[in-house]
């Protein structure tokens, strides 16, 4: 057809080739603001799952102070701005299917109009108006389908590329050093940046193999991002961290085999024995020992009694002693410990430090309210600042 029309009349494809150009370049005119309505709903609709799940999660204690009033009118208010970024993205579609249609028009008049003329100054026969307006018809609504699709693609760019960076498996270091060749832990220039735009700057920390250190702050400083960075958790911002071997070389270290007690313990659904052995048989026989040590009284009953998650009955202190007593009746030559006694009273918290000053391990634990007493079982302390306070000390 297109082959036809041209030796009728070359204008009829050009102004079909130019008009059609214009229609595929649209959507890339349009491509930014079609991404900033979905990136709106995006934003909103995680805010309205986020508040759902931190007033959801207090509804019982709103009920308590007969205050449960105020649950609707919350989720009212942010279901309302989901709404209207849905709206708003709604009125962006529309505009943009609104400028391809006149693009398409265009087309479907315009190259039957010059059709007509031609046909009237006696260049074409009639039924080249005929063909030429079933090129145009074809041709423009194949390309309206077209555009309005990559509009609407468009519109997700932004989402699509940041599931794609989430779900990138990416490929595991093949030189992983066993940490125990670890000679020294160091962070250089450490920054951590947050998506509400605030961030952590931190000091330059120098830990050696087999140091007992203290971290302390107050709440909000990044004591435990800053585990989570050496742990490689989290990435940081800008700086490094460096883990180092006896011949000052920069290694990699697995960081699977490194001890980790986070604030959220993680116990599985078996026997109390199997949590704290990890399921290894040969350590059987050091639990009754390992229980004493970490002052965890344990009947050999309640000691092979499965831990129900739905239905744990294990205070918040025996839980981490379950965990502590893991870390120490088969230590890592590394251990980062993120309050693993703040649930535990005092006098077991201090005999649980004088077994963790014991062993030979490098060791970072974050605490609050150590006594003097407990404060010594450690080598040195090392305290972190929020940004606009004092320096940070004794790194």
């Amino acid at each position: 057809m297109v082959g036809t029309l041209f030796t009728l009349a070359p204008i009829l494809v050009f102004s079909t080739l130019v008009i059609g150009f214009i229609s595929i370049l649209l959507p890339k005119y349009l491509k930014k603001l079609n991404i900033n309505a979905t990136n709106r709903v995006s934003v909103a609709n995680n805010r309205f799952l986020n508040t759902i799940a931190k007033w959801g999660s207090g509804l019982g204690e709103l009920k308590r102070y007969h205050a449960k009033k105020i649950f609707p009118r919350v989720i009212a208010t942010s279901s309302s701005k989901l709404e209207d970024s849905e709206i708003n993205k709604m009125r962006i579609i529309t505009f943009s299917q609104f400028i391809q249609g006149i693009v398409d028009v265009m087309g479907r008049v315009i190259v039957p109009l010059i059709a007509g003329i031609l046909y009237f100054e006696g260049k074409i026969k009639f039924g080249a108006i005929v063909t030429a307006s079933y090129f145009a018809n074809d041709i423009f609504n194949s390309l309206w389908d077209f555009s309005n699709n990559i509009n609407l693609l468009n519109s997700s760019y932004d989402l699509r590329s940041k599931i794609t960076n989430l779900t990138k498996i990416q490929p595991e270091p093949t030189d992983k050093k066993d940490p125990d060749k670890v000679k020294l832990i160091r962070s250089i220039n450490l920054v951590k940046k947050f998506t509400d735009g605030d961030k952590i700057e931190y000091p330059d920390i120098c830990i050696k193999k087999g140091e007992h250190i203290l971290l302390t702050g107050v709440s909000g400083c990044g004591k435990s991002t800053f585990i989570k960075l050496l742990l490689g958790i989290e990435k940081p911002s800008e700086g490094e961290i460096q883990y180092r071997n006896s011949e000052n070389q920069d290694i990699i270290p697995d960081f699977d085999r490194i001890g980790y007690i986070a604030q959220d313990v993680t116990l599985f659904p078996s026997s109390i024995k199997n949590n704290i052995t990890m399921f290894n048989a040969r350590l059987n026989s050091e639990v009754d020992k390992i229980l004493e040590k970490v002052d965890l009284d344990l009947s050999v009953k309640e000691i092979e009694s499965v831990i129900k998650p739905d239905n744990i009955v294990l205070s918040g202190g025996q839980k981490q002693k379950i965990v502590l007593a893991r870390e120490i009746i088969d230590p890592k030559s590394i251990i980062f410990l993120d309050e693993p006694t703040s649930a535990i009273d005092t006098i077991a918290t201090t005999k649980i430090l004088k077994v963790i000053s014991e062993l030979p391990s490098t060791i970072i634990m974050i605490a609050h309210n150590l006594t003097p007493e407990q404060k010594a079982t450690f080598d040195r302390e090392i305290h972190l600042f929020k940004k606009g306070s004092d320096e940070n000390d004794n790194i």
